[in-house]
């Protein structure tokens, strides 16, 4: 009987464990909102150009998110920057036909940004978009999260994730040229 008891209290924590990490992860859309700025001026022609993400949450619960600081690619696939030419054309990606290789990338813990707080991230521009000439950009980020897709747990029987895409509003960036270069 001893015995017994040992194992329902141990059964009882294994549950509520289970339990208390689905209801820590709601799983739920949050009302973020996503700005983007360039706080370098008179980019020239070859500069690293850099960009800070914030991501404010208004929604009524915190959102969870991994604070990496390093993937094997170059850049971390939760921030990413679209840029186009004045004409409205896309500048192309210098690694929109990279392949990953296995593995990922370091990770910085668990993070949770509480409703009314935000939080800030520089990403380059350059790793999203191949500036190489003078012009004036328009640039949006947009910010990826998964969640659980219930709708497909219940149709399935299966946990899917679904992604949610957090967009900006465009800034411009205007890069000048570096001008004549001299040898000698």
């Amino acid at each position: 009987m001893k015995y017994l008891s040992l194992w329902q209290v141990l059964i009882f924590f294994i549950v509520l464990n289970f339990i208390s990490g689905v209801w820590a992860n709601n799983d739920v859309e949050h009302d973020l909102v996503l700005t983007i700025h360039c706080p370098q001026r008179n980019i020239k022609q070859g500069d690293e150009i850099p960009i800070v993400f914030t991501i404010t949450n208004n929604g009524s619960s915190a959102h969870s998110f991994e604070k990496r600081n390093y993937d094997r690619s170059g850049r971390i696939w939760e921030y990413e920057l679209v840029a186009k030419y004045q004409d409205g054309m896309k500048v192309p990606d210098p690694r929109e036909n990279y392949e990953g290789g296995i593995g990922g990338g370091l990770g910085g813990g668990e993070r949770e940004i509480w409703p009314g707080h935000s939080y800030s991230r520089t990403i380059t521009l350059n790793q999203w978009a191949l500036i190489n000439k003078p012009d004036r950009y328009s640039v949006i980020g947009i910010y990826s999260y998964s969640i659980r897709d219930t709708d497909a747990y219940n149709k399935y029987g299966t946990y899917r994730s679904r992604t949610i895409r957090v967009k900006s509003a465009p800034i411009e960036i205007v890069v000048k040229s570096r001008g004549r270069w001299r040898m000698g």
